[in-house]
Parts: structure tokens; sequence; C-alpha cells
């Protein structure tokens, strides 16, 4: 089934057409790269697929309820003092949503109100606790701590502020958050940039484990060559696209000359 379809998109920032009619989906499961010169929009697409910026023409359409989680090449220079625990809850926003509206009912309770007034509140705290209950509230935490534990950071970091974190940290971050999104499809942007060798181990074992979708913009061949079922091209603001990984990519190219 179609998790992911790109039908015609065009983006133009007013220099001239960064790329137009751009057209290929991606099927549950599939693993795709897409590869091009610099600056030729591959991180542009990216963004407008995360709904980050808008095309100019055409449409994205995603799967109706199917999570995506986008992870950008820019985020170990993201500027954010929050210690990274308060990062990493941001990939619970509806239920820390959620969690403030019933600190404020409890608040509310406790201010002395009564009668009808109290009831009122009462029960709407009540059905807010139930629904952040079954929606898994109550894990946030666990659930946290394993994705932590299951990319190997050091849990000191969590009471860290972000800002003071490595790049690499700061990507592993990152991709934790993502994962506790519990993503349907993942869009990475070059995700083994500016990250040592053992970093970028462990952000290998957590994409072989991944089980959903993944569209992935790299430069990086052993990386193409190890997670790509399908090769996207970018070439002189079109696409082209090509079974198999970057090494069948470039056979099939050496073909046609």
């Amino acid at each position: 089934m179609i998790i992911l379809d790109v039908n015609k998109v065009g983006a133009n920032f007013g220099y001239g057409q960064l790329f137009e009619d751009v057209s290929f989906s991606l099927n549950e499961g599939e693993s795709i790269s897409i590869v091009g010169p610099n600056g030729c929009g591959k991180s542009t697409l990216l963004k407008i697929i995360a709904g980050l910026e808008k095309a100019d023409n055409g449409q994205v359409s995603i799967k109706k309820n199917a999570k995506v989680a986008y992870l950008d090449q820019t985020g170990s220079s993201v500027v954010d003092d929050r210690h990274v625990y308060d990062i990493l809850k941001d990939a619970f926003t509806d239920l820390r949503e959620k969690e403030q509206q019933i600190a404020r009912l409890q608040e509310k309770m406790e201010s002395g109100i009564e009668g009808e007034e109290y009831n009122k509140v009462l029960e709407k705290y009540c059905r807010l606790v139930e629904e952040f209950s079954i929606a898994g509230g109550y894990d946030m935490e666990t659930n946290i701590n394993m994705v932590v534990e299951g990319l190997n950071i050091d849990k000191n970091l969590l009471n860290q502020s972000y800002n003071d974190l490595s790049g690499g940290e700061k990507t592993l971050i990152q991709l934790a958050k993502a994962l506790l999104i519990k993503p349907d499809l993942i869009l990475l942007d070059e995700p083994t940039n500016h990250i040592d060798i053992p970093t970028k181990e462990i952000l290998e074992e957590a994409i072989e484990d991944f089980d959903g979708t993944l569209l992935f913009v790299s430069h990086d061949r052993y990386f193409i060559n190890k997670f790509a079922d399908k090769t996207i091209e970018f070439k002189d603001g079109k696409v082209t696209t090509y079974l198999g990984n970057y090494d069948d990519y470039k056979a099939k190219l050496m073909a046609e000359i």
C-alpha cells in the first residue's frame, strides 16, 4: 500500500525553478534514497514532504493517520537551552497538552470552587485523565528510557542543556525524538554528516530495527548501499527512479552511456 505519493511537485525560490514535476511514490516498508548534486533541491523536497515548506505547485499525499518524523541535517546546529529530557518530551505533543490541561483543572479544583462548578470541572478532569492514560501518557518516561537505552545514549545527558551537546550527541537526540513519535515514515536528511564512527553504527542499528518506511537524502555511498531499495536521482530539476541501491544505480547509469 502506498504511504507517500509525490505528484508533479515544483519549487521556485525567486531566482529560477529549483525543480519541477517531481513525481514518485513510496510503498509501506520501502527504503528509498535521494541522490544528486548540492543545491539541486533534495533537502527542500524533504521539507515540503514534512510540511515545513510549501511547494509552488503539485501535491504531496500521505496515507491517512500515518505519522511522519523528520530528522534535519541542521539538528546539530539548532539552538535550544532546554534540558535534553524536555526536548525528547516534545515527541509527545498531544499528550503534553493533555497533561497541562489536567494540571490546570487540578489547580482549579484545589482553588476552593464548590457545588455545580466543582462537579463540572471534576467531570472534565476525570475524562481527560482517562484519555491521557489510554493514550499512554503515564508511559512517556518509560518510552523515553527505552529509546535512550536502545541508542546507547548516556542518561546523564538528559539533564544537560541541548546546547552543550556535541554534534553527534545532538544527532542521536534528534533520532531518539523521531523514534519516540513511533512514525510510519521517517525522513532523514544527510543523517551521517558530522558524526563519528560509533554514533554512525548506533544510527545504522536503529534504522535496521525500524520496520516502517524510510526516505533519505545522503552522499554516503556505504549508507545508501546498506539501506536503499530504490534510488531517486535529482538532475536538472527532474527526478528518475532506479531500482536498487547506489551501486545498482551507478551500474545502470554506466549501461546507459
